[in-house]
């Protein structure tokens, strides 16, 4: 098991919140052969999902980062002001559609005023 900081391109990191563009990030991720996961020490409060829908009403507070595992893959992703997290184009299958949900995990949600940014 490999333990490692994933560089995600800008144009890949967009915020669920606004369709704006955010800065190059690292998400914390645990490799084990081909697929990512979300690193549990980073992200301990795991949800699971059936992997069929490509977007999900968390009930978390707007701007609570959250690792989202579709596929083989994670991003990183700020939940929306609705509450929910989407992997619209930031995680695709061949023919370009977002890929279901697996899971996604966070650390503490968001309380007040957390900024809306990734880092």
């Amino acid at each position: 098991m490999k333990v490692s900081r994933l560089v995600v391109p800008a144009a890949a990191a967009v915020l669920l919140t606004g369709g704006l563009a955010a800065p190059a990030h690292a998400v914390d991720v645990i490799t084990k052969g081909a697929t990512q996961h979300c690193n549990p020490a980073s992200y301990p409060n795991k949800v699971p999902a059936d992997g069929t829908l490509s977007e999900i009403d968390t009930g978390l507070a707007p701007n609570t980062v959250v690792c989202i595992k579709a596929g083989t893959q994670v991003v990183e992703v700020l939940v929306a002001a609705d509450g929910t997290i989407s992997t619209e184009g930031l995680i695709t299958n061949e023919r370009g559609n977002a890929r279901g949900i697996s899971y996604y995990a966070y650390g503490e949600e968001c309380q007040y005023n957390c900024g809306g940014s990734l880092s």
